[in-house]
């Protein structure tokens, strides 16, 4: 179920729930009504789709009914959307055919943020990801800097 109580309306909102393939809907209606306080409705696009695949891997891959958390956050001109769960394996993007149902979701999301990347944590890991929040349309200005555990517009070998 979602959280009881969502953290906003300041730079940060997090928002708990448990790890169910209905409650995807929910953490995207949360990610809309916050963008919507914080006036970046040119990223609602790109952040329902980071927040649906983040949410589904931590129900395929973390397990239905894992305690998990959506943290969003806005600082100097960008989104971090970071998904807690209790898995302690990283994700890994992998090349798929064209046949596959799955493996899809971490390769869309790593190409349409600005960067991505996941770490352990104390209770598990984080994934996460960050759109530039500063220029009409949501785009970042200037190079995108590299951080430890993230990628910047990875490049794949097909």
């Amino acid at each position: 179920m979602l959280g009881s109580g969502i953290v906003g309306p300041g730079p940060r909102c997090v928002v708990p729930f448990t790890a169910y393939a209905s409650e995807v809907r929910g953490l995207r209606r949360a990610a809309a009504s916050q963008l919507a306080q914080w006036r970046l409705p040119a990223l609602l696009d790109k952040t329902q789709l980071a927040v649906s695949e983040l949410a589904a891997n931590v129900v395929q891959h973390v397990g239905e009914g894992a305690v998990a958390a959506l943290v969003m956050e806005v600082a100097a001109a960008r989104l971090r959307i970071e998904m807690h769960d209790e898995g302690r394996t990283l994700p890994a993007v992998v090349s798929t055919d064209g046949d596959s149902e799955r493996g899809r979701g971490l390769r869309l999301v790593a190409v349409l943020a600005d960067e991505s990347g996941a770490a352990l944590t104390f209770f598990g890991k984080v994934v996460w990801c960050e759109f530039g929040a500063g220029t009409p349309g949501g785009g970042h200005r200037g190079p995108v800097p590299v951080r430890a555990g993230g990628t910047a517009r990875p490049e794949f070998v097909a």
